[in-house]
């Protein structure tokens, strides 16, 4: 069996939990949560995990820039951006930077889950 395992890195601690709590339901092992860009390179270097659920507005490193030093790390990693932002020209940045999907706030549970399934089998971009 494959070992599936994530990173969350969100600001909001909530979330963060959250996010935490559902992975862990539907079988993987969260080896790590922090909450700014600077935690999600770290933490990524560390563990090497099979997805990172990543914020993109957060205090000191955005994920913007968490994004694009993960990609620079290991171009094949599955970075899956959460965000409240629905404007073009953060879709066009982080399709640019190589997210491998966007999960727009509030999401659903069952939508969320769909969609790390599909990024980490698939190398499209998936925006849901």
């Amino acid at each position: 069996m494959i070992e599936k395992t994530a990173i969350i890195i969100d600001d909001d601690e909530a979330i963060n939990s959250l996010l935490g709590e559902l992975l862990t339901l539907y079988g993987y092992d969260v080896v790590g949560s922090g909450f700014d860009g600077n935690d999600a390179i770290s933490l990524y270097t560390k563990h090497n995990p099979s997805i990172v659920l990543l914020d993109v507005r957060m205090p000191k490193k955005n994920g913007f820039e968490a994004l694009g030093e993960i990609k620079k790390i290991d171009p094949s990693s599955t970075v899956i951006m959460i965000t409240g932002e629905v404007e073009s020209q953060t879709n066009d940045r982080l399709q640019s930077l190589g997210a491998s999907a966007i999960v727009y706030k509030p999401f659903e549970v069952e939508k969320l889950i769909k969609v790390i399934n599909k990024a980490i089998k698939s190398n499209k971009m998936i925006v849901q």
